[in-house]
């Protein structure tokens, strides 16, 4: 078997266990209609989607006690190539909580076990990226991990493509490396310049604010229903509409966009039709339940759908 060509980088896994009610009352106690525990975190599922969309990868993450236990068999259950890195606190969990009767879905996210020994972790996962082409940085950060991890990794990978989909001060300090492609979101690109971008122009021009900073490569800002932009430091900016689906849940669309852009990077696709597999990626994610990713043949019937203009 031929060796991944893309390293996944998850510092802050979780387990997320999700479960279903009837509808929430307070102070009752509620009988759960379903109870589903899964791999959880950004690097993980973008490593999941990959490996429906036919490419393969290796998923770094860093792991401790019986969740973190836990989190390495569903790993192996679903085919994933894990590599564990063990901490000595305990993995977290995120929990889903959806109310069947009004539809919404409550999501509860534990901040992680903090980390300390964090040399350790970028000489693991330099050692692994000398051997792939992507290494792909994705989720936040733990307690106890500095702010400019990612852009440490970005600024010594030089010989791989990175690509980042980072929140918060991990992303601030990531776009003042040399990564190659950074994934915000609109409201994550909002936060970095301060004001809120009220159309497509001035997302451009927040954009082009924020390559400023460093010597990243391209923003690709996810903008949900109305698509993305690529704002690349040199060359024109690309708009991207995505197809009209009928959204079951926005769960995961941004990492199955972050595997989109990987697998057509890995296709040899230049990045302006990269993005637009993304952009078919995420799409198919919104259409699928609860926490489930997109699966492959709904990204192909979406792709030809995804309509790019300059």
């Amino acid at each position: 078997m031929a060796s991944p060509r893309v390293l996944t980088v998850t510092v802050n896994p979780a387990l997320d266990v999700a479960v279903s009610v009837e509808y929430l009352v307070p102070d009752h106690k509620l009988e759960a209609l379903d109870h589903r525990r899964e791999l959880g975190g950004g690097g993980v599922n973008v490593a999941r989607v990959l490996d429906r969309l036919g490419v393969g990868s290796r998923a770094w993450m860093a792991v401790g006690g019986a969740v973190g236990d836990e989190l390495l068999s569903l790993a192996a259950d679903e085919g994933i190539d894990a590599v564990a890195h063990r901490i000595d606190g305990v993995t977290r969990e995120s929990i889903a909580v959806s109310d069947r009767k009004t539809g919404h879905q409550y999501r509860i996210v534990l901040p992680g076990p903090s980390i300390t020994d964090h040399g350790s972790m970028l000489a693991d996962i330099e050692s692994l990226a000398a051997e792939v082409d992507v290494v792909v940085l994705s989720g936040g950060l733990p307690p106890g991990v500095p702010e400019d991890f990612y852009r440490t990794l970005c600024d010594t990978l030089e010989h791989a493509t990175t690509v980042v989909d980072a929140k918060g001060a991990a992303l601030a300090r990531t776009l003042e490396s040399s990564a190659d492609v950074v994934k915000p979101s609109r409201r994550e690109l909002a936060s970095l310049v301060s004001w809120i971008p009220a159309d497509l122009d001035e997302v451009e021009l927040a954009a082009r604010q924020v390559l400023e900073r460093g010597r990243v490569g391209a923003l690709a800002v996810s903008l949900g229903g109305d698509g993305a932009l690529l704002v690349p430091r040199d060359g024109p900016t690309t708009r991207y509409a995505a197809p009209e689906v009928t959204v079951a849940s926005t769960v995961g669309a941004g990492d199955s966009m972050v595997a989109g852009i990987v697998a057509g990077l890995i296709a040899g696709e230049p990045l302006v039709e990269a993005i637009r597999r993304g952009v078919a990626a995420g799409s198919a994610a919104a259409m699928t339940p609860g926490t489930d990713l997109c699966h492959r043949p709904d990204v192909d019937a979406l792709l030809p759908q995804v309509q790019v203009a300059g």
